[in-house]
């Protein structure tokens, strides 16, 4: 998928952009998942593809997505493979593709800044030691709140603790790159050398921890997590197990950091 109307000069420019290749995940999520898509398209980065895996629906998602968005890769498994199966599935499809440099992981449920690829990208580019870079990330419904700036491990109390959560910013934050124990799923670009090396999402974890156990993983094979601190993305959190409280959640919750 390609967007904007760039001149020649800039089109030639953008020609030396890595290949990204952004990876979402849906189950049953048919409007977040169309309001998600729709923002995408907005991104000023040239050089990317959008690849969504449609988790075993049964709401028609499937087939309204595919009608809506005709560009975007739709795989889709007959069954629920949970968060770290379906991504897995995502990314293996994606590897084969020689040109693809990162991987936009983007949960369903999220609005993205326009220039958000770029800077992350830039980021990723300019050190060497990063291997999975996000943004900070704010509430959906209150727009200056933060709701994660990455995480630090603090094993004798919880698995990850989010840092800055609900800070409330009254004026751009400073550009920069800060280091973190991990980032959230919701949105990390990850190079494509730190699949090579580590592998994949860990299976055993249908949802939740998933993601910091691959920034563990990760760190342990040399590749540092950073949070892109001007760029931006907004998320409706929990949206898709129904945004607060539920059963299954709180039961994933538990299991994942006891496996963890």
């Amino acid at each position: 998928m390609t967007t904007g109307n760039r001149s020649g000069m800039e089109r030639s420019e953008q020609r030396a952009q890595p290949r990204v290749a952004i990876l979402i995940l849906n189950w049953n999520g048919m409007r977040d998942t169309l309001d998600t898509l729709q923002s995408v398209q907005r991104l000023q980065y040239d050089n990317f593809e959008v690849v969504l895996v449609d988790n075993g629906s049964t709401d028609g998602s499937r087939e309204v997505i595919a009608t809506a968005f005709p560009t975007v890769r739709l795989i889709a498994p007959p069954t629920n493979l949970g968060v770290a199966g379906g991504r897995n599935l995502g990314i293996e499809a994606i590897l084969r593709q020689p040109d693809v440099s990162y991987v936009l992981i983007l949960d369903n449920d999220v609005a993205v800044e326009p220039l958000l690829l770029d800077k992350l990208v830039e980021a990723a580019e300019r050190d060497a030691a990063l291997g999975i870079v996000g943004p900070i990330i704010y509430y959906h419904s209150d727009p200056q709140r933060i709701w994660s700036a990455g995480s630090r491990f603090i094993f004798r109390e919880v698995i990850s603790r989010l840092r800055l959560k609900n800070h409330l910013v009254t004026q751009e934050l400073t550009e920069g790159i800060e280091y973190v124990d991990a980032l959230s799923g919701c949105c990390m670009l990850v190079k494509r050398r730190v699949f090579e090396t580590i592998g994949y999402f860990n299976p055993h974890y249908f949802m939740v921890c998933d993601d910091s156990e691959f920034c563990y993983r990760a760190a342990k094979g040399g590749f540092r997590s950073g949070v892109v601190t001007h760029a931006k993305l907004w998320h409706k959190v929990s949206a898709s197990t129904g945004g607060g409280y539920t059963p299954g959640r709180a039961y994933y919750t538990g299991r994942s950091t006891v496996l963890f």
